[in-house]
């Protein structure tokens, strides 16, 4: 019976070479897809950015309406004439979203990390948003959070932060908790009292503390 005749086999110097090429290439393919999904998330505008932009809900009929609180530097000048009374005095500051982004603007450093930052209210948290430049790009930043009162200051506890609509890592979350509690202190050093309590309540972020004899 004749004999099929057999195809001469691929030295397996080229198989190994072949195998090494599709493997490196979809590896290379794979790698590209995914830093091109990671450069959408980091660009890409997350939807806080339209939360926080947006005016302020219009209360439904029938539903209280907060008394808007006075100027801030109309509640500074009460805080420091109480101070100075030399008797420590209870004081409360009352500040809506519009007050605090206009304190921000006018305290913000042209050297810090995050660039027009705002602020929303968001159950008993704070939202803030702004942006920093990543490799020549201005992204988007996000930061959700609780204030409280710790050490006699106000502070931001941060619970979680976002660029674009990537998880930033630990280690970027530590550096923009540094640079809030910072800003913090510094507001705190201005003011003439100490912080005992501070809670977001009928859309105003208020605090509560008492004044440093002067």
């Amino acid at each position: 019976m004749p004999h099929s005749r057999r195809q001469p086999s691929r030295p397996r110097w080229k198989t190994a070479l072949l195998g090494c090429g599709i493997g490196c290439g979809s590896a290379l393919l794979l790698g590209a897809l995914a830093a091109l999904i990671v450069f959408h998330k980091l660009t890409a505008v997350p939807p806080e950015i339209a939360r926080v932009s947006a005016p302020e809900p219009t209360p439904q009929p029938g539903q209280p309406i907060p008394e808007p609180p006075p100027p801030y530097e109309t509640q500074r000048r009460q805080a420091e004439q109480a101070a100075r009374s030399g008797v420590p005095t209870p004081v409360t500051v009352r500040l809506t979203e519009g007050q605090i982004n206009d304190l921000i603007a006018q305290n913000a450093g042209q050297d810090a990390e995050v660039q027009n930052v705002r602020v929303a209210f968001t159950g008993g948290d704070l939202l803030l948003t702004g942006t920093t430049n990543w490799r020549g790009r201005h992204v988007y930043v996000s930061a959700l959070g609780r204030p409280q009162a710790v050490g006699g200051r106000p502070h931001f506890q941060l619970h979680s932060v976002r660029v674009g609509t990537l998880g930033m890592p630990a280690a970027g979350v530590a550096r923009l908790q540094a640079e809030i509690d910072r800003g913090m202190a510094d507001w705190a050093a201005k003011n003439p009292y100490d912080v005992t309590d501070v809670s977001v309540y009928g859309g105003q972020l208020v605090l509560s503390g008492t004044t440093r004899p002067q």
